[in-house]
């Protein structure tokens, strides 16, 4: 199951089109498909953080075990608005070359706060 549309995190943003599967295990995964994300190695690697990003897409929403969603949720409540805010991120990273959010060092869970907290 997926749902595919157009998100503007900000009035004077792009649009974005976006994708958010549902995938076994109730795992959502979103990824932008319009306007391509700027990933070039070069330019990613000018930039003073990382591009939070996996090799294959999908964005960098949550840890695994934050169990952002969850059966019963809606993904319009629960990943759209990390979606906006993951893009509001992106934004300002290309202009910055900063990801500007608590992030969770690798493998250590559960230590972001909700997504409210950075709304």
């Amino acid at each position: 199951m997926y749902w595919r549309g157009f998100l503007k995190p900000t009035s004077a943003s792009l649009e974005y089109l976006v994708q958010i599967d549902l995938a076994p295990g109730f795992r959502a995964i979103a990824r932008v498909l319009a306007p391509p994300l700027l990933v070039d190695r070069f330019f990613v690697r000018s930039r003073r953080d990382h591009l939070h990003v996996s090799s294959d897409g999908a964005l960098c929403l949550y840890h695994p075990t934050d169990e952002a969603y969850r059966p019963g949720c809606l993904v319009a409540d629960t990943i759209v608005p990390r979606v906006l805010h993951w893009l509001k991120l992106y934004e300002l990273w290309l202009r910055t070359g900063r990801w500007c959010s608590k992030q969770a060092p690798p493998g250590k869970p559960n230590v972001l706060p909700g997504i409210k907290d950075q709304l």
